[in-house]
């Protein structure tokens, strides 16, 4: 290997290096950060609401009608799958 080849590789080995290092970080404070604080307001009752039961806004404004009705405090939208 000649002198700038091998410059380029060991600068091509640094950056990638660094970039394990970087996520692995961020992986970490993500996992110990993340999941250490409770939730500010708790769920106490919560409802799905599949794909298939809304195709409109006033799908969607009867749906969050009915789940207040019902005293739900949370609501999960399916919007794939």
């Amino acid at each position: 290997m000649n002198r700038m080849t091998e410059a380029r590789f060991q600068r091509r080995i640094s950056t990638r290096c660094w970039s394990i290092i970087a996520a692995v970080i961020s992986s970490l404070v993500m996992l110990v950060g993340g999941c250490s604080q409770p939730p500010t307001v708790p769920i106490q009752q919560a409802i799905w609401v599949t794909r298939w039961d809304y195709k409109t806004q006033e799908d969607v404004e009867q749906c969050i009608q009915n789940v207040a009705d019902g005293g739900f405090d949370t609501v999960i939208f399916q919007v794939r799958g």
